[in-house]
């Protein structure tokens, strides 16, 4: 592949999309239960416990064979497509 000119690269993050209206929604809202919790000497936590992947144009932590210098242009902010499913692996 390499003597084809191919070199193994990971996505380029170089797109801009659209922005999200309520990006910081979730993050005012689980702030303020913290804090009350916290007011109240309990102990706050996070846990993910689902891993949801995006479907579409989105940076990937992986690795594909493509032509040295021109990796592929992906989406630089990773917000939902509202037209397009979450895949829940």
């Amino acid at each position: 592949m390499k003597k084809l000119g191919y070199s193994l690269q990971t996505n380029a993050k170089v797109l801009e999309g659209g922005d999200y209206p309520d990006r910081d929604k979730q993050f005012q809202y689980i702030n303020k239960l913290s804090e009350e919790y916290l007011a109240r000497e309990l102990p706050v936590i996070s846990v993910d416990s689902k891993k949801k992947e995006l479907v579409g144009n989105y940076k990937n932590p992986g690795f594909e064979w493509e032509i040295s210098g021109q990796p592929v242009e992906v989406n630089v902010y990773d917000f939902q497509d509202k037209e397009v499913e979450i895949a829940v692996p």
